[in-house]
This record gives structure tokens, sequence and C-alpha cells, in this order.
């Protein structure tokens, strides 16, 4: 349910689903992701830094969370702190442009 809120803008609603699915799988990383993401639509930055780390902790490896975490922090002028998070979990760099990724 948080995905079809989340496509469709409703914000507050994805939230919700994806605390409840929280609450019965605590640890999964792509919930976590999905949430993250959700706070970062609603502009709540401090929630989506948070979630995006929980992510990370939960799946060392997950590529995805690491990007958007490193492209949160480069959007608000953390630029080496945002480079770090991104080299740290693809070992490249790979930009949000607006209308797709590029990779340096």
């Amino acid at each position: 349910m948080g995905n079809a809120w989340l496509s469709l803008k409703q914000y507050d609603q994805a939230i919700e689903s994806y605390q409840r699915a929280l609450s019965a799988s605590p640890k999964n990383a792509e919930i976590l992701l999905n949430l993250g993401l959700a706070y970062r639509e609603k502009n709540q930055i401090e929630a989506a830094i948070a979630t995006f780390e929980s992510a990370i902790q939960a799946n060392k490896g997950f590529k995805e969370a690491y990007d958007n975490l490193g492209n949160l922090y480069l959007k608000l002028g953390q630029h080496q702190k945002g480079l770090e998070v991104i080299r740290r979990g693809s070992g490249f760099i790979r930009f949000n442009l607006g209308r797709g990724f590029s990779i340096l």
C-alpha cells in the first residue's frame, strides 16, 4: 500500500503504511528506503536522513540507500559528505541530475 500512496503523492498515507509494515519487519531495508523517500518528498529531511541510514544499517550493500542519502546531502549543499556516502555504497559517484543519473 505504501508504494501506491507514494506514487499518488499521498505522503502521509504512504508514511503510515510503511510504518505499519516496519512494525512487522523492522529491519526490512526496502521498506526503510521507501519510507525515507516519502519523508524526503514531504520535506522531512531529518527523518529521511535517519531512515536512509537505518536502511544502510539493515543492508550494508544497499546501493540505492547510499545513493539516495548521498544525493540528499548533495542537495543540502553538503557536497563532501554526499560524495563520501555515494562512494561508500558503490565505489563510484552517481549524481541525480533531474532527468536521470550521470556517473563519474
